[in-house]
């Protein structure tokens, strides 16, 4: 793995979830209204808590560090807002392409920093569905990553077993 990448990737998920247990902290200090809303925002902190150990684990270069890492962004990849049900989470940056349901057309965002939100049968709310192209990128790369590190370690298996092979048949 290209190492300015891997520290890139891990730095951003490292920082963008100290941010996010940042501003979960002062959520917690504003107090929960609801059950719910608690158990929404400990979820949140969950997945926070495991995007900074995924970012330590790729700096690290841990051996599941790459894949770890994979799934924490996949959490990024797609956002919606619907009156249903609406879901955003991203962290350090987003480059957002969203379909407007509600309206017909096509926008972009671009965002730094770090959000979450979760909400349901919320009146209003536009019918969008978004993709952080950000995220996609950083899970095509780490996916390939993934598959390639895989396919090393899988040739190196097997020649470790043939240079046994040969050695046990001389004996």
């Amino acid at each position: 793995m290209n190492e300015w990448i891997r520290r890139i990737l891990g730095a951003s998920s490292l920082i963008g979830c100290g941010a996010g247990l940042a501003v979960v902290w002062l959520t917690v200090q504003q107090g929960m209204p609801n059950f719910l809303t608690g158990m929404l925002v400990c979820l949140f902190s969950l997945l926070y808590g495991y995007g900074a150990v995924t970012g330590v684990m790729l700096l690290q270069k841990h051996p599941h560090g790459v894949t770890a890492n994979f799934f924490y962004w996949a959490t990024q990849t797609v956002q919606y807002t619907t009156v249903v049900a609406s879901y955003l989470f991203w962290t350090p940056a987003a480059v957002l392409m969203w379909w407007n349901g509600s309206r017909g057309k096509l926008e972009f965002a671009a965002q730094l920093g770090t959000t979450f939100r979760f909400t349901m049968a919320e009146i209003g709310t536009e019918a969008r569905i978004g993709l952080n192209v950000l995220a996609i990128a950083a899970c095509v790369y780490l996916f390939r990553q993934s598959r390639r590190e895989a396919a090393q370690s899988g040739a190196r298996a097997s020649t470790d077993v043939e240079a046994g092979e040969l050695t046990g048949a001389e004996a």
